[in-house]
């Protein structure tokens, strides 16, 4: 089960870290575009924070699931 799980959160943060990849190739032929031009506000990586969240819940999920199916206590 912890075989299970830990493949399941790898597979998943494999997935978003190619989601924050592909947000970030997408800026680079326009950034090489603009040599020389001055960055505005607008300019900022406002699109990024998505992807990141998702990675961020992905890994703390998976975090917690490994964590929980780790119980050994004889306990119900």
């Amino acid at each position: 089960m912890k075989k299970t799980l830990a493949a399941i959160a790898t597979g998943a943060l494999l997935i978003a870290g190619q989601a924050v990849a592909a947000n970030q190739v997408s800026a680079a032929p326009s950034v090489a575009d603009r040599v020389g031009s001055t960055a505005g506000a607008s300019d900022e990586f406002g699109g990024s924070i998505a992807p990141g969240l998702i990675f961020a819940v992905v890994a703390i999920a998976a975090f917690a699931a490994v964590v929980a199916a780790d119980d050994d206590s004889e306990s119900d």
